[in-house]
């Protein structure tokens, strides 16, 4: 009995497991019954997890926000006091200190990375005794309650999801006071929350490359895509469909093992099936399919790498990407890094975030203005002729000589004469 012929399934790439685009936080508030606000409720209360996973799946869009991250941490802190600048002494060194284990240092950088990230940052702030410590959350724990007053943390969010109603004991949910604006507070515990404002959100920040999240998940698709077939041994080249009795009685199961194992494993490719029957009925069948061999989705895998860097307001050289036909000189990189400083990082991710550290030292009596350390992606060194800047002692170590303490001052003119002179 023939049986009829299944037609080849046609593969596709799903963009997103998630909406990638948010609604508002707004929508539907009113008929939530939990205390918080959602992020967002059409995500299932999840869009920021979402976007911590992004980060994790694209290597183009994860290296960004790493190196966005980094140019905004630069070198550590400056401290002025109407406009000139301030030496760290003592004191000011103590309250450098977040708390017993981190540094501001440290915590600047969670902190920045957070709110690169989601939009959102958060700092809780301790005061035990007349001591304040801080310490950074993970912008995916934490919602606001519907009047901004108290901040719901927790690592089941993916479990609780929007349900009003869950398993408090199985997945806790902690609750923190807000911070109630005033520097001279009697809370003992409070949230401080920034965020990038947008149109249409009240709630929760939205990161400013929101826009490259849909190519975010196709660089992820593509290789995950062709991992599958690795695995699968490669898109099948060609269905063989043996039709009749097999040659000299063997049994159909051992005949076709062995016509696959003959054309399977590394150094089979490109091998010629052939195939001496009895009665056209015996006849194989042959379907190839094309482009088994060659790569897939090339061109849409750097279309993808190009939307999320230009989507980024971005730099590839600044993030160590690749671009080919592209050899940046250091000029080309240092007047890039000048743009994306001036741009992006300084006003939109260096100033909110000063602004709220300048806040934290003010609860310990400190009122100065604070600004980054900027370092540039590379050197100067290569355009500056070491004759001009470096005494003659400094130019000997660089060479691995010891010190001549009486030609201290003394610029190297192109001759040393140390070989042809006695001392």
């Amino acid at each position: 009995m023939s049986q009829r012929r299944r037609k080849p399934t046609k593969r596709k790439i799903q963009a997103s497991a998630q909406p990638a685009n948010p609604t508002r936080d707004t929508k539907n508030i009113k008929d939530e019954n939990a205390e918080w606000v959602n992020f967002f409720k059409d995500s299932s209360n999840v869009y920021v997890n979402d976007l911590a996973l992004r980060a994790r799946r694209s290597p183009t869009h994860g290296a960004i926000i790493r190196s966005k991250t980094i140019y905004t941490c630069g070198e550590g802190f400056l401290f002025f006091n109407d406009g000139e600048p301030v030496e760290v002494d003592e004191t000011l060194k103590k309250a450098l200190q977040a708390n017993k284990e981190e540094s501001l240092k440290d915590l600047y950088f969670n902190v920045a990375y957070n709110y690169i990230l989601t939009g959102n940052a958060y700092v809780e702030v301790q005061k035990i005794g007349d001591s304040y410590f801080y310490f950074w959350h993970d912008s995916t724990k934490v919602r606001v309650s519907k009047d901004r007053k108290k901040a719901f943390i927790s690592s089941f969010w993916r479990d609780i999801k929007a349900n009003s109603s869950w398993d408090k004991k199985k997945y806790p949910v902690e609750e923190v006071e807000m911070w109630n604006g005033r520097i001279d507070t009697k809370q003992k515990k409070f949230i401080i929350h920034i965020k990038q404002n947008a149109p249409e959100f009240d709630y929760y920040g939205i990161p400013e490359h929101v826009q490259v999240l849909k190519w975010a998940d196709i660089e992820y698709k593509i290789p995950t895509y062709n991992l599958a077939r690795f695995d699968n041994g490669f898109f099948p080249s060609a269905l063989i469909s043996l039709i009749g009795e097999t040659p000299d009685g063997d049994n159909p199961q051992t005949y076709v093992q062995r016509v696959v194992d003959s054309f399977a494993g590394e150094g089979n490719n490109g091998k010629i099936f052939a195939q001496l029957v009895d009665t056209p009925e015996q006849a194989a069948q042959v379907e190839t399919f094309s482009g088994a061999e060659s790569g897939e989705f090339i061109d849409l895998d750097r279309l993808a790498a190009q939307r999320i860097i230009s989507g980024h307001r971005w730099f590839a050289s600044l993030s160590g990407i690749m671009v080919g036909g592209q050899l940046g000189s250091n000029q080309q990189i240092i007047n890039e890094w000048k743009i994306a400083m001036n741009n992006l990082v300084i006003p939109e991710y260096q100033a909110p975030i000063l602004k709220l550290f300048e806040k934290l030292l003010m609860f310990r009596g400190i009122e100065l203005e604070m600004r980054i350390k900027s370092k540039p992606p590379v050197g100067v060194e290569d355009r500056l002729d070491p004759k001009l800047v470096l005494d003659m002692n400094e130019q000997r170590e660089e060479l691995g000589r010891g010190p001549r303490q009486e030609l201290n001052d003394i610029f190297i003119d192109g001759s040393d004469n140390e070989d042809n002179n006695s001392n």
